[in-house]
């Protein structure tokens, strides 16, 4: 796949949050009218997220630290209750850094992407991959933190209902205020190479 050509066609954060609102409003697949009532719930912790920065700081540090271009390709959904808890962190760090670039894909609309980024062969999301200028992978990241994947994987095995499965998901998240999420990848970011300008 060549990722290069790919790139460009990803969506911008602030239209992927167009996207997400209009959704919202008028869910246009069968899975967004569906989930219509998680499309909304997101968007709530969306635009709330999008108004917190302080949690921000340590991983602008990280992204500022890298020397070269570096670019980020989200695989994501708005039904997708992590990535309502994770991107809007990730966007609000590159605010303003012009050498990091993101672009978000829908996970439904890109199969064949979903498929060269499987989490122990299933189509979790959101899935960050972090490339270098020239498009070769640093990193692949997703899709939540190492923590509470394994508290996931334990609620599972436990709790057979999916609503209180949901429920102890985003009472994690709400408790941990993404201080995991944000010293996990940035200390697998700060592990990569961040070249010289010489």
């Amino acid at each position: 796949m060549d990722y290069s050509k790919l790139f460009d066609s990803g969506m911008t954060y602030p239209a992927y949050l167009e996207y997400f609102s209009k959704e919202c409003l008028q869910p246009s697949t069968p899975l967004h009218i569906k989930y219509k009532e998680y499309l909304i719930q997101n968007w709530a912790r969306t635009q709330r997220l999008n108004k917190i920065h302080q949690k921000t700081q340590v991983l602008r540090s990280t992204f500022q630290s890298f020397l070269q271009d570096l670019n980020i390709l989200v695989i994501s959904e708005p039904w997708c209750g992590d990535a309502a808890q994770l991107l809007p962190i990730v966007c609000n760090a590159l605010d303003g850094l012009d050498q990091i670039h993101l672009k978000i894909f829908l996970r439904d609309e890109n199969p064949e992407l979903m498929n060269q980024f499987l989490t122990n062969g299933t189509k979790s999301i959101p899935i960050f991959v972090f490339f270098d200028a020239n498009y070769n992978v640093l990193l692949q990241w997703g899709p939540r933190p190492e923590k509470l994947q394994l508290m996931y994987e334990k609620w599972k095995n436990e709790m057979p209902n999916a609503e209180v499965i949901y429920y102890c998901l985003h009472k994690w998240y709400s408790d941990d205020k993404g201080l995991t999420f944000v010293s996990e990848l940035s200390d697998k970011l700060n592990a990569l190479p961040k070249y010289s300008k010489i």
